[in-house]
């Protein structure tokens, strides 16, 4: 179907003219449902029951063994922790004597 059409003379050729024209094209709907798009459309409640499946596989290492609570990973480190601290505070004072051979003034706190 032509839409629009344009037509002018050109000055570059004797009897020359120039045109446009717009053609719209007509595209047929698609076709409605057919018998085999509904294929598969009774595995619907098996196809969920697999999906399930699939999730409660994804709970199979729980089952296996018990996993540790990760909530505070801190905790079973603090014993450590606090003697990392009283051993990390007599170095101050052991390192004393090193700093009037050096010459180092102490940093106060």
């Amino acid at each position: 179907m032509i839409e629009a059409l344009e037509l002018e003379e050109a000055n570059d050729d004797a009897g020359g003219f120039r045109y446009s024209i717009v053609l719209r094209e007509y595209v047929e709907p698609p076709p409605l449902a057919g018998p085999l798009d509904d294929l598969g459309a009774e595995l619907g409640l098996e196809l969920d029951g697999l999906a399930d499946l699939g999730l409660d596989a994804l709970k199979l290492p729980d089952l296996l063994v018990e996993l540790p609570d990760l909530a505070n990973p801190v905790e079973p480190l603090k014993p450590a922790i606090e003697q990392l601290q009283q051993v990390s505070a007599a170095v101050p004072a052991l390192l004393g004597g090193l700093r009037d051979v050096l010459g180092v003034p102490e940093e106060s706190a």
